[in-house]
C-alpha cells in the first residue's frame, strides 16, 4: 500500500510537473520585467525629475535629454541584442544584463553633479539593461508555450505595469526620504533583490533540457 501511494503521488507530480515549471518560468519573467528597463524608462525615469531639477538646477527638458540618449542606444543595439538572444542562453542574459542595470543605477546615485556624466551615464545604463528588454523574455516564452502563449506572454508582460503599481511607490519613498542619490540606490537593490533570484530561482529558457514540450 505504502508503495502505491508513493506511485500514485509520482504520476500525479510528473502530469503536474511541466505545467508547474513552464507557469514558474512566466512568473519568473514577469518579475524580472517588472524592474527592467522598460519599467524605467516608462514610469521610474519621471519620478527623478522634479528632484533632479530642483537640487541641481537643471531644466526638465535637460534632464528628460538623457531618456532620449536612452532610447537612441537601444534603437542601435537592439539588432545585436537580437544576435546574443540567438547565441546565447536567454536566462544568463537576462542575470548578466540585470546585475549591470543594478551597478549602472548605483553609478548614477555616486556620480558628480554634472549633466554630461548624468548622460553618459544613461548611455551606459541603456548598454547595461539591454537585456532586460522584453524580446530576451519573449524569446523564452516562446520555447515554453504553444497552445497558451498568447496567454503566457500577456502574463509575463504584466510584469511592466506591476513595476508601476509596486516598485515605482517604493523609489518615491526613497526619494522623499534621501533625495534623487537615494531613489536610484533604492532602484538599484530592488533590481538585484527582485530580477536576479527570480530569474535564478523560477526561469528556465527552455523545456527541452528538463525532458519536456510545449505548454509543459
Amino acid at each position: 500500500m505504502p508503495m502505491t501511494v508513493a506511485a500514485s503521488q509520482e504520476d500525479v507530480w510528473t502530469r503536474v510537473r511541466g505545467p508547474v515549471l513552464a507557469w514558474r518560468t512566466v512568473v519568473g519573467c514577469g518579475l524580472a520585467l517588472a524592474v527592467g528597463y522598460s519599467a524605467y524608462i516608462a514610469y521610474f525615469f519621471g519620478l527623478f525629475v522634479p528632484p533632479l531639477s530642483a537640487d541641481l538646477g537643471w531644466s526638465r527638458t535637460e534632464i528628460a535629454f538623457a531618456l532620449s540618449l536612452c532610447n537612441l542606444a537601444v534603437v542601435f543595439l537592439s539588432p545585436v541584442l537580437g544576435w546574443l538572444i540567438d547565441r546565447s542562453d536567454p536566462r544568463w542574459l537576462i542575470l548578466g544584463s540585470a546585475t549591470a542595470f543594478s551597478a549602472a543605477c548605483v553609478g548614477i546615485a555616486l556620480a558628480p553633479a554634472s549633466l554630461i556624466t548624468f548622460y553618459a551615464l544613461h548611455v551606459v545604463l541603456a548598454v547595461a539593461a539591454l537585456g532586460t528588454l522584453p524580446a530576451t523574455f519573449t524569446r523564452i516564452i516562446v520555447a515554453w508555450f504553444d497552445k497558451r502563449r498568447g496567454l503566457a506572454l500577456g502574463v509575463s508582460l504584466a510584469g511592466v505595469g506591476l513595476g508601476a503599481a509596486l516598485v515605482a511607490p517604493i523609489i518615491q519613498h526613497a526619494i522623499g526620504l534621501h533625495g534623487w542619490r537615494g531613489g536610484y540606490l533604492a532602484l538599484a537593490a530592488v533590481v538585484a533583490i527582485v530580477a536576479l533570484p527570480s530569474v535564478f530561482l523560477l526561469v528556465r529558457s527552455s523545456p527541452a533540457p528538463l525532458g519536456l514540450g510545449f505548454d509543459g
